[in-house]
């Protein structure tokens, strides 16, 4: 792709003037969970954000007081105002954005001409993933303090989370120009420029950022010299259902995963299969069948061919699906969050579509899960539940936990656990920034390190807001991370911005892997085909199998030509493969042909998911038909896997869906 100029997105924060009312802010509830965010904004949600903006006015540039409060404002002495602070401080460091609203509103309302609750409520509202109040409260910060050169900074990050790029850079350029030695904002001009398509001031700034230690992208120097990323080598495999006999790997038609889902949505998928349970598969979601958002979840005993659901319970506070295996003792687990209790794990009978009754983690948050052995004993089995910023553990295959203790020490989003062959606990997430991030224990959790950067991102991103693709649905930028069972290589898979191409931002897979535990991480390389003008590829799952194949599901826009700014998305799902550690890839189309996810849906889930086990992958992932959503799946098989027939079918015959073609 040549490197044209980025058309800047013009979203106008138009007359925000959200008075909201009210005075009861010393009575707030602040104990919500530390969700990312809602799976979908609920009407409680919004009610508890409601009450906790109350008493200021959101002006496009500013934060107001509402005049209900007027008398209230300025009764803090600093020290109750330190403690409003120090309250508000932990409630963010937990993850608790409405918490943390609330207290930072309260904290600006105890002393309106104090700077840092304006800077404390903006960093708020972008754990909520609310950029447009954050970048209001950023401003009125600025204004009281023009020298703030930290605030004045993140208002550049701010405005490039709304895609007003041109705004950010004059904001950068302003920090630089004050403080020559800020070198993270030379980092964001150098490839906010290379963005642009001014070379000369790109090269200039990413000097500046490397002499000073910034963060930059490590592919940003290739991007500048050659006008695009590095790429790895990429080849067109068979469509679904339509695998030639020459094929390593047989790509079977759509399977309904929740046949008995009826016509309601369903999105975040998982998904999980191993060697050990030949045939067997567990799959999970947000199901909406009967009118609120439960974990709807599906069995399958015969390769992926058919699948038994059911929805996990009447409870309407459930969401959040997970899964994970033990190669060890063969055990398969699924879960999910209840809002009432916390987090959930159920133990799979094996053979059966049955599951044991649940027991509780104890954290009350977005969960994923993952099992392997301890490291000071090979014949353990841990099983780990990450629930953002806390973790908990069980050593009696789930029957018990431990306290929720905390994962990271700085916020962020989609704390994924994985587990490598001697035990190593990692867990990759986004920092919010531009940090695709991990944490890593060498002692079962005892002790984990600081963040490790894995890569940086090109492009900051919203939670809610994603103008770079088609569609008016949010996608947020989580972080993807396997390591291979054998000699616990790490790679991570994540999406960005690489460019852009006729007025629109092209966005990307990146790959990169670590071979020493995650010290050092190759430049981040594009992983996937594309299209001409260039398509955008997102929500990427990562799994590494027992033989070291990796295997990459992600959504694509490549085979419907649309603008960024339309208001809804025509998709595609993929699923790529490599057998040399991610230096070649071989792509497969699976959906028979792109569905549309509606206009203004806002939602469509935040990522995908997949398993893999005893020569198969079960990809699984959202499909809209004729109006119905759908949770489907392909059955795909690798014909050279010791665990499977020469024909790649357990029963000996394809024939019926298998035929020669693309």
């Amino acid at each position: 792709m040549g490197r044209t100029r980025v058309i800047r997105v013009a979203i106008s924060l138009g007359c925000m003037a959200l008075a909201v009312t009210g005075c009861q802010l010393k009575g707030v509830d602040v104990s919500e969970p530390g969700t990312m965010a809602p799976t979908r904004p609920t009407a409680e949600h919004e009610r508890r954000l409601e009450e906790a903006m109350a008493g200021l006015v959101y002006e496009e540039d500013r934060v107001l007081l509402d005049p209900a409060v007027a008398d209230e404002a300025g009764w803090a002495t600093e020290s109750q105002l330190l403690g409003l602070l120090s309250e508000a401080e932990t409630l963010l460091g937990s993850g608790r954005a409405v918490g943390s609203i609330a207290a930072f509103t309260r904290a600006v309302i105890a002393a309106p001409d104090r700077t840092d609750p304006y800077e404390g409520l903006g960093r708020a509202w972008i754990r909520e993933g609310r950029s447009r109040f954050a970048l209001a409260a950023f401003l009125t910060a600025l204004e009281l303090c023009p020298d703030w050169t930290a605030v004045r900074f993140e208002v550049g990050n701010t405005l490039q989370r709304l895609w007003r790029l041109d705004d950010a850079v004059a904001v950068w350029q302003d920090v630089v120009d004050r403080d020559p030695g800020f070198a993270d904002a030379h980092g964001r001009l150098a490839v906010a420029y290379y963005l642009l398509d001014m070379l000369a001031l790109a090269e200039h700034h990413l000097a500046e950022a490397q002499a000073l230690g910034g963060a930059v992208p490590a592919q940003l120097a290739t991007m500048l010299h050659t006008g695009e990323p590095p790429r790895a080598t990429v080849s067109r495999g068979h469509a679904a259902g339509r695998a030639p006999t020459d094929s390593p790997v047989v790509v079977g038609p759509q399977v309904r995963v929740n046949p008995t889902g009826g016509v309601g949505t369903a999105d975040e998928t998982t998904c999980i299969a191993i060697d050990e349970a030949p045939g067997q598969a567990i799959a999970a979601w947000n199901d909406t069948r009967t009118g609120n958002y439960r974990v709807g979840a599906a069995v399958t005993l015969d390769g992926g061919e058919t699948w038994t659901d059911f929805v996990v319970d009447e409870n309407d506070s459930f969401c959040d699906g997970m899964t994970a295996g033990d190669s060890r003792t063969g055990t398969l687990w699924m879960g999910g969050l209840d809002n009432d209790l916390g987090i959930f794990v159920s133990r799979h009978q094996a053979g059966t579509a049955v599951f044991d009754p649940p027991t509780y983690a104890g954290a009350a948050d977005k969960p994923w899960m993952a099992a392997g052995r301890r490291p000071d004993d090979a014949d353990s089995t841990r099983l780990y539940v990450t629930a953002n910023i806390d973790f908990a553990y069980s050593d009696d295959l789930g029957q018990t936990w431990t306290s929720p203790g905390s994962v990271s020490s700085m916020y962020g989003i989609g704390h994924l656990p994985r587990v490598g062959p001697n035990g190593e606990l990692y867990v990759a997430f986004w920092d919010l920034g531009y940090g695709v991030m991990m944490q890593r224990s060498f002692d079962g959790g005892a002790t984990l390190s600081s963040p490790i950067t894995i890569a940086t991102r090109l492009a900051f991103w919203d939670i809610y807001n994603a103008p770079q693709i088609p569609g008016e649905f949010r996608v947020p930028p989580l972080t993807y991370l396997d390591v291979d069972p054998n000699d616990g290589t790490l790679y991570c898979v994540y999406f960005d911005i690489s460019g852009s191409a006729g007025g629109n931002a092209n966005v990307d897979l990146y790959f990169t892997r670590s071979i020493d535990h995650g010290d050092t991480w190759t430049t981040p390389t594009v992983i996937n085909g594309d299209s001409d003008p260039p398509g955008d590829q997102f929500f990427s799952w990562l799994e590494v199998d027992s033989s070291g194949r990796l295997h990459v599901l992600f959504y694509d826009t490549r085979n419907t030509a649309q603008d960024d700014i339309a208001e809804s998305a025509y998709l595609d799902a993929y699923y790529a493969w490599s057998e040399d550690g991610g230096d070649t890839w071989t792509e497969h189309r699976l959906t028979p042909a792109s569905f549309n996810t509606g206009a203004a849906s806002n939602f469509i889930g935040d990522y995908l998911g997949m398993g893999v086990g005893h020569g198969r992958a079960y990809p699984v992932y959202p499909f809209v038909e004729n109006g119905v959503h759908q949770i489907v799946s392909n059955q795909i098989v690798w014909r050279d896997d010791p665990n499977i027939f020469t024909d790649g079918f357990e029963s000996g015959d394809t024939s019926a869906w298998t035929v020669s073609g693309e």
